[in-house]
């Protein structure tokens, strides 16, 4: 699983392969960008349908899409990205997930998922 910083951008990006696992640049490519609630209601941040961007530098079958993780999550949420497109030699459609753990920027400038807890200890 990969991890986005809330408040940063975030780059999805996918590889979509043939069945012969080729590198094919596909019609149609696209994104939605989703997270569930915790009543497990599906919350949709982008599209579906948002169209993915051909990567830089260009590379057959890659393509991305930037995102800015709202400040409104919070760490430990979980947003999706579903990308898909259609292989233009068989007609087919694609379809890959992405799933990116949210953290946010300490206090300190350091990144990650660690958090001092104080205890109190009585002897």
């Amino acid at each position: 699983m990969a991890t986005g910083m809330i408040g940063q951008p975030y780059t999805f990006q996918v590889l979509f392969l043939d069945q012969n696992n080729d590198p094919v640049a596909v019609n149609t490519p696209v994104i939605e960008i989703y997270h569930f609630e915790t009543d497990g209601t599906k919350t949709s941040l982008v599209g579906p349908g948002e169209p993915l961007l051909p990567a830089t530098p260009a590379e057959t079958g890659r393509y991305t899409y930037t995102y800015t993780i709202p400040d409104t999550l919070i760490a430990g949420d979980v947003i999706y990205g579903l990308m898909q497109g259609v292989d233009p030699g068989i007609g087919i459609l694609l379809i890959v997930e992405q799933t990116v753990d949210l953290t946010y920027e300490g206090l300190s400038g350091q990144t990650g998922g660690m958090r001092a807890h104080f205890i109190n200890y009585y002897e």
